[in-house]
Parts: structure tokens; C-alpha cells; sequence
């Protein structure tokens, strides 16, 4: 699967979907290599089970972050993986094709801590441009994240919104408000992901 990470920061959800290859191909060795499945594991781990996994092998292709510092991070990080930069300045028929999009546009406008200014303001309406992505390169699946206040800002109205730009685009979606408390993370810090996928691309 190819990757492309929007407003990327220090490369939270490249390391979360790398994270979780990793485990699905240990899973898949665990798996194979169970008494269970009888005899020598050798077929299953070249040929079965394993193989698919393996065959389906995460990448990051690119990023876009402006950031001096979180750029500097990605660098070090992923040195073969290109930062594209300013997301309203990429040419979007200039970047390889990708299975999945991830990114959580700038949540300012948004949250209920600052003026509310919704995906009108100059910072939350770079979800526009999330979705200009979307609509150039029309990836299999994506996923928007943002704060919960993206639920009642404008009374709701920015969060319809949101998933009317999504629809129109041909996606069906799923979304969810997650606490990172749940997770094993020391705050309660809650986030709203939204989970879109092309009709016929969910298995």
C-alpha cells in the first residue's frame, strides 16, 4: 500500500500505519507457524498467508508539512521520502499515485477554544485543500482527522459539510470521536476520524 501524508507534522500517522504493518506481518507469522496448520510452515510463510502480507508492503511516498522543525524531523526520520511543502502549491498530476490518504487539516477554526471562524477561517479551510487531493488523485481510502469541536462548529453546519465533500467525491465513510485515554495515552485528548473508502475498496 502507498501512502501520502497531508499537513504531516512530525509523522504521526506514517509511524501509527508502519507500526501497524509491522504487527500484522507478525501476526501473520504467528499465525502460520501454529502446530495447527500441520507439518512444516515453510509453504504457508512463502506461499499462504505471510506471502500476502509481505506482497502488500506499506510506503510512504511523500509528505506535506512547512514546518521547519517537524520537516527537519521527517528528514531524519524518512530521508528518502519527499516533503512536498506548501499543500496549496502542489500539482497534484506531478505525485505518484497512492492507495491512502491521511491528514489532519489545521483545527484553529474549529475547536471550541478559539474564535470559531469554522472551515471559513484561513487555517481550517485548508480542509479544502485535503480534498483537492482527494478529488485529483482519488486514493482508495483516506482518513481526516480533527478536533471534536469540528462537530458543532457553525451549529454543526461545517461538520455536514465536511461529509457532503467526502459523499460527492465518491466515498462512503465511517467516523468516530476517539480519547486518546483509551489508548494508553496519558491525556484526555479527543479527536474526531473520519474514514472514507471508493466503493468496492474496502476488502
Amino acid at each position: 500500500m502507498k501512502h501520502f501524508d497531508l499537513f504531516s507534522g512530525y509523522g504521526g500517522f506514517t509511524l501509527a500505519l508502519q507500526r501497524v504493518y509491522e504487527a500484522s506481518i507478525t501476526i501473520s507469522r504467528n499465525r502460520c507457524s501454529r502446530p495447527e496448520h500441520g507439518g512444516s510452515s515453510q509453504g504457508l510463510l512463502q506461499g499462504g498467508a505471510l506471502s500476502t502480507v509481505e506482497e502488500s508492503s506499506f510506503t510512504t511516498i511523500g509528505f506535506s508539512e512547512i514546518d521547519k522543525y517537524a520537516s527537519a524531523v521527517l528528514k531524519y526520520h524518512w530521508p528518502n521520502t519527499k516533503n512536498y511543502g506548501d499543500i496549496t502549491s502542489i500539482d497534484w498530476s506531478e505525485v505518484p499515485d497512492f492507495d491512502l490518504l491521511t491528514g489532519g487539516s489545521p483545527c484553529q477554526d474549529l475547536s471550541i477554544a478559539g474564535k470559531r471562524a469554522g472551515l471559513g477561517g484561513k487555517r481550517s479551510g485548508l480542509f479544502y485543500e485535503f480534498m483537492r487531493a482527494v478529488k485529483e488523485k482519488k486514493p482508495k481510502y483516506f482518513i481526516w482527522e480533527n478536533v471534536k469541536g469540528a462537530l458543532s462548529s457553525n451549529n454543526g453546519r461545517d461538520f455536514g459539510s465536511v461529509v457532503n465533500e467526502m459523499a460527492e467525491a465518491g466515498y462512503s465513510l465511517w467516523w468516530q470521536v476517539l480519547n486518546a485515554k483509551d489508548f494508553g495515552v496519558p491525556q484526555n485528548r479527543e479527536r474526531i476520524f473520519v474514514v472514507g473508502f471508493r466503493d468496492g475498496s474496502l476488502f
